[in-house]
């Protein structure tokens, strides 16, 4: 017989005895026979409405914060206060949590720690199959701990939910801001430990510490996190593939189903298709047979950690569009590009007709195309926010959580805002090692990346990523092999110090060892470990006895060097040193002429797939751009020539 039903079973006698034995301690004996008297909590249930809180930051959220559905959904689902009515007057109280959302009274304690050893206890006693949860509850009626558990975010001050950002901090100490989120974007994060009043917790990849309690002062409850039991984590966010393509429901809710399917980019060999997997940070996953043992199995990682229990120990996975440089071009025109804008949006969208606007941004400016049309799809709604409409603003430039649309700036055209964005924000801001906000030129997450500092949206660097896959999927045909963007660039990523230098020995930025160095008031141009670039050619050169590789630099003119107005240089290009350094994936710029399989030897396996492709042509289902050696559009006997002559010297 399960344990709940134990527990049920003794209701009658709970009725008759309970007045005359409240206050009995129940051991941990006792639950595996059910305890003497049971109780069910009553829930209280609490709505605040955001529309009448002040709004607790000025930093950029979205200018769509009030406009988009799955923000309201979000809203809608956070702004209720779960309580429990109390059994006692007790600081504290230990309760079952079961997967159906009720709770059961067990004992009660005026010390925390006596609380949580007797759920630890209690928690031998269970059997996992019966999937009941011990937990603690505080004076005011929210769950402080529990044996299995996320953390949710969810902003408090002075015991009421307001909207607004969370800090984000690098240490327990909670004195030091590393980035900054809102709940309105998200549901559950996996909670690592506690210490303190301090929650560490992992969000959006980075792994940073949150306010969860003042202890002492329940009724006036500010805090940031929430403590959840994980079987009540009915909705939680998941990655998928289908349809060869690697797909993340970004959840905002996890009781609740709201959320964004985003499209992540082509699906690794390690990952099954129509198998739910979980991952916080994009680069490792977790399976199990349901969703939540996959969270644990995550979380105990990240206790450990270690990442034993993924399913691709030691092979971590990165989404090409959400590591691209911003340095970087797109391989479609204009033309392309207005092609996907006209068929997606509305006539009267602020996107149409972009794509000479992008491509003259990306030639001055140094900013990827897609990228840009990808954040403006984001931040506008498809070129239909008001922001949008009455102001030409396609990035809600200047809008802030406080007042958003009276604080975006407005433009004579959208060309203006497009111009303006690349050039300001992105050359000379995010992507411009010089610059505050800067902590890598790629769209990133809460790690490294633009959005660091550029939204309180933990996945709005993969929400843009997603548009720029499904800009690349639908401009190629709907063919995932056949791909024109994706993996064209040979992505790099920072394992330890280095530099970047121009031909002429200039030094333009350095590698730096840690992040914090990065984002402050730094003088001179520095990088950070961890952050990306992308190889400009295959090419390896010799400088000062030392190899290097060509790559598209954050910033291609001297780290002493303040006046920059954020014009790009594309013929000016920047070397690293060949040590350090990982490759991300097998782009083409990387590529090793003749290694068709990218297995870096060059033998009777390339020649056999260019043979097998003689005679295709370009945007022939099965072409492949690679073995069309002397790029003329056809793969023929000079490419076959080419390739036999590498193998035999």
């Amino acid at each position: 017989m399960g344990i709940r039903k134990r527990i049920l079973s003794l209701s009658l006698v709970a009725l008759m005895i309970g007045a005359i034995l409240p206050n009995i301690k129940v051991q941990a004996s006792d639950i595996k026979d059910g305890p003497l008297y049971k109780k069910e909590y009553e829930e209280v249930k609490n709505y605040d409405s955001y529309s009448n809180l002040r709004l607790y930051s000025n930093f950029k959220t979205s200018s769509l914060l009030d406009e988009r559905e799955d923000v309201r959904e979000s809203r809608l689902a956070n702004s209720k206060i779960r309580k429990l009515v109390l059994q006692t007057n007790s600081n504290y109280e230990v309760a079952l949590a079961y997967s159906d959302g009720n709770y059961s009274y067990v004992n009660k304690f005026d010390d925390l720690e006596e609380a949580i050893n007797e759920c630890k206890s209690i928690e031998k006693e269970i059997n996992e199959s019966e999937n009941i949860i011990p937990v603690v509850i505080d004076k005011s009626g929210q769950v402080t701990y529990a044996t299995k558990s996320v953390a949710r975010v969810r902003k408090y001050v002075n015991g009421k939910i307001v909207s607004g950002t969370s800090d984000i901090y690098t240490d327990s100490s909670m004195r030091n801001v590393y980035t900054y989120v809102s709940h309105d974007y998200m549901s559950e994060v996996p909670l690592i430990t506690t210490s303190g009043q301090a929650a560490k917790v992992l969000i959006g990849g980075y792994e940073g510490w949150m306010k969860y309690t003042n202890k002492d002062d329940y009724a006036n409850k500010t805090a940031d996190v929430v403590i959840w039991p994980l079987n009540q984590v009915t909705t939680p966010s998941y990655y998928i593939v289908q349809d060869g393509i690697l797909k993340h429901w970004a959840g905002t809710s996890l009781d609740g189903g709201s959320g964004t399917m985003l499209y992540v980019g082509s699906a690794p060999d390690f990952l099954e298709p129509g198998k739910k997997y979980a991952s916080y940070d994009g680069n490792y996953f977790y399976y199990a047979d349901n969703i939540q043992d996959a969270i644990w199995d995550l979380t105990l990682d990240l206790k450990e950690n270690t990442k034993k229990r993924a399913v691709n120990n030691g092979n971590p996975y990165y989404s090409y569009f959400n590591n691209l440089s911003f340095r970087s071009k797109s391989n479609y025109t204009a033309d392309d590009i207005n092609r996907y804008i006209t068929a997606h949006t509305a006539s009267d969208s602020k996107l149409r007709n972009l794509g000479a606007a992008l491509k003259e941004a990306e030639n001055t400016y140094g900013v990827n195309a897609l990228l840009t049309l990808s954040v403006a799809i984001n931040e506008s709604g498809w070129g239909q926010s008001r922001i949008a409409k009455d102001k030409n603003n396609l990035f809600g430039m200047g809008a802030i959580d406080s007042d958003p649309y009276n604080g975006a700036y407005s433009y004579p055209s959208t060309r203006e805002s497009v111009l303006d964005f690349t050039q300001n924000f992105i050359s000379n801001g995010y992507a411009n090692p010089r610059d505050w906000r800067y902590w890598g030129s790629f769209l990133g997450n809460k790690n490294l990346g633009a959005n660091v500092k550029y939204a309180s949206d933990p996945f709005w660097g993969e929400k843009a990523a997603s548009f720029a896959m499904q800009i690349d999927y639908y401009l190629s045909g709907n063919n995932i092999k056949n791909l024109r963007d994706e993996n064209y660039y040979q992505l790099i990523k920072y394992v330890g110090t280095n530099k970047v230098i121009g031909a002429d020995g200039t030094e333009f930025y350095d590698i730096a060892t840690t992040n914090v160095s990065v984002g402050g008031s730094s003088t001179i141009g520095t990088s950070v470990v961890g952050t990306n670039a992308i190889q400009a050619t295959g090419k390896k050169v010799t400088i000062n006895g030392e190899e290097y590789i060509e790559i598209y630099a954050d910033r291609n003119h001297s780290k002493y060097d303040g006046n920059f107005n954020g014009t790009y240089n594309w013929s000016k290009l920047g070397y690293t040193k060949n040590k350090n350094i990982v490759f991300l994936n097998k782009g083409k710029t990387g590529f090793k002429e003749g290694d068709i399989n990218f297995d870096d030897e060059i033998d009777m396996k390339d020649l056999s797939l260019v043979s097998n492709l003689y005679n295709s042509k370009k945007g022939d289902s099965n072409w492949n751009n690679n073995c069309d050696l002397n790029n003329d559009g056809i793969i023929d006997i000079y490419d076959i020539v080419k390739v036999a002559n590498k193998i035999t010297g």
